[in-house]
């Protein structure tokens, strides 16, 4: 079981919501030459320096010179834009670059300048030790067990839209060498309204004796601004990379189009509140939605009409489940409902020309789609299961069961009533018998629930959902597009109903009927005392 302190953490970071580059401040015209600072001093190692300088020599609008901590000491920042401080040991280049210096880089920061770092210089520019700079009021987490790799390992980057826009990727999805930079954990204090993740790990290098889960989810590169600066930290190694060796000079040249703060702090990223108070998010871009994917409708429209948001709309943590849930429901061709006993993170395959295979029951289409975008989330929900493959139905529900609605817990916040269900949001419910062989079901909101109907003598609401079910739902229900299906087998799109009390409480549940049972009637509610509801939010606030 995961420690209290684990659960805290605030990664999943899938984490905070940011605008794309529309909503980015208008830059300046961009000089001829971006002046630069490269930290050599004690603790920066060579093959670090050794790229580093490759890849600046190779930027013709770049120019730069070596500084140590006398150099900066005595005002070798003074002419320069950026400072860039690479890979080696924080604690040693912290030391010789001494207090003064290192005092001097954040006011050289704090008056306008540009701080990059790169794995140990990522380590210097948070609060992971008092020696450190502090411009990012970030720590890190599982520091006991920092020597993940010896030798350095590829890992799984998924950059967000702003990140894809700072380094200059056409892609989110990236594989960099990983050398034990820091893995962040939660801000130990409010951060900047700019502040934003701009990658997150979706793969992990695990040190002996260290905990799984920690690096899945942390974020990979952070933005930040600090003072008048610009702060971009960066715990892999792009510029060890071979294909990735523009990336360092991309951020800076973006770092330095954007540098000039004072009138355009309003309009750097920015937080916006959600509806609901004890739900803000500090989303990130990708966590892989942006402001650039559709817009839920509400009512019972037909996905085809969702509505491209504006450049100034933001996505909450569950739009952006939602969204990958529909883009599972639009790509697959193979789908059937199947109890597939393997890992979530198998549940769910794609072929390389895009095409996906979804075979697979509710939980485990559920599971998929939380472990994919939010493993920490996750996480807090296997862990009441760990022996099994995915968490069963009834294990959803009953986590759902134990949230609060006000108070979020582990990213996790629990809906008490059905008229607050939102896109994105979570239906779990518990097959009524204790002798039911039956699970229960899990399933995703599409759109808001209807008003109350009345019918055969049953209140009931209906709720548009994407499972994965082996029953007909009540219409409209769609099945994926590219799928040849005859009937509900599997992943689809459908309404259900949950029957009410008279207090509009929910007492039973009626999904539809089996295909199998050709043009018989629907099948009526069965009543359950576990329908429970819950929304992912993000774990910082």
């Amino acid at each position: 079981m995961m420690g209290d302190s684990f659960r805290k953490l605030c990664i999943g970071l899938a984490v905070l919501l940011v605008c794309g580059s529309n909503n980015l401040p208008e830059v300046q015209a961009q000089a001829s030459q971006i002046k630069v600072a490269l930290y050599i001093g004690r603790g920066v190692s060579a093959p670090a320096k050794k790229n580093l300088t490759r890849d600046l020599d190779n930027a013709d609008d770049i120019s730069w010179k070596s500084v140590d901590g006398d150099d900066i000491s005595n005002g070798a920042l003074t002419d320069v834009d950026a400072l860039v401080v690479p890979g080696g040991s924080a604690l040693k280049e912290a030391q010789s670059m001494g207090a003064d210096a290192r005092e001097r880089v954040r006011r050289f920061v704090e008056k306008g300048g540009i701080y990059m770092g790169i794995c140990a210089g990522a380590y210097l520019s948070s609060q992971a030790k008092d020696s450190d700079l502090g411009l990012l009021p970030l720590k890190t987490l599982d520091q006991e067990h920092w020597f993940r790799t010896a030798d350095g390992t590829p890992v799984d980057v998924e950059l967000t839209p702003l990140g894809m826009d700072v380094f200059g990727r056409k892609t989110s999805n990236v594989r960099i060498l990983y050398e034990n930079g820091p893995i962040f954990g939660p801000p130990t204090e409010r951060p900047d309204s700019s502040f934003s993740p701009l990658g997150f790990y979706r793969s992990e290098v695990v040190a002996a004796g260290g905990e799984r889960g920690v690096m899945l989810g942390a974020p990979a590169m952070v933005f930040s601004r600090y003072g008048l600066g610009l702060v971009l930290a960066i715990s892999p190694h792009p510029e060890k990379t071979p294909g990735l060796h523009e990336m360092e000079p991309n951020a800076l040249r973006w770092l330095y189009a954007h540098r000039t703060m004072q009138a355009a702090s309003k309009r750097l990223p920015t937080r916006q509140s959600e509806t609901s108070s004890s739900s803000k998010q500090m989303e990130t871009p990708s966590e892989r939605v942006s402001a650039s994917l559709p817009a839920t409708t509400s009512g019972n429209e037909g996905r085809d009409q969702r509505q491209s948001p504006s450049a100034n709309e933001r996505t909450s943590l569950g739009d952006r489940a939602l969204r990958f849930a529909e883009s599972i429901f639009d790509n697959a061709t193979d789908v059937a409902y199947v109890h597939h006993e393997v890992p979530a993170a198998r549940q769910v395959s794609t072929a390389p020309d895009g095409s996906m295979t979804a075979r697979t029951d509710c939980s485990g289409f559920i599971s998929y789609i939380v472990h994919s975008i939010a493993p920490r989330h996750y996480i807090s929900v296997r862990e009441r299961e760990p022996d099994a493959s995915y968490p069963q139905a009834k294990i959803w529900a009953s986590f759902f069961d134990t949230l609060d609605s006000s108070q979020p817990t582990n990213g996790w916040l629990g809906i008490t009533d059905w008229r607050n269900l939102q896109p994105g949001d979570l239906i779990a419910w518990k097959e009524g018998s204790a002798e039911a062989r039956n699970t229960g079901h899990v399933m995703m909101v599409l759109r808001p629930p209807s008003g109350i109907r009345q019918e055969d003598g049953y209140r009931f609401i209906e709720i548009p959902v994407i499972d994965s079910s082996s029953v007909y739902h009540f219409s409209p229900e769609r099945l994926p597009p590219n799928a040849s299906q005859t009937h509900r087998n599997g992943l689809g799109e459908g309404n259900i109903r949950l029957i009410l009390s008279a207090n509009d409480e929910p007492i039973g549940y009626w999904a539809g009927t089996y295909w199998g049972e050709g043009d018989k009637p629907i099948n009526g509610p069965t009543s359950s005392r576990l329908i429970r509801f819950a929304r992912m939010v993000s774990l910082i606030h």
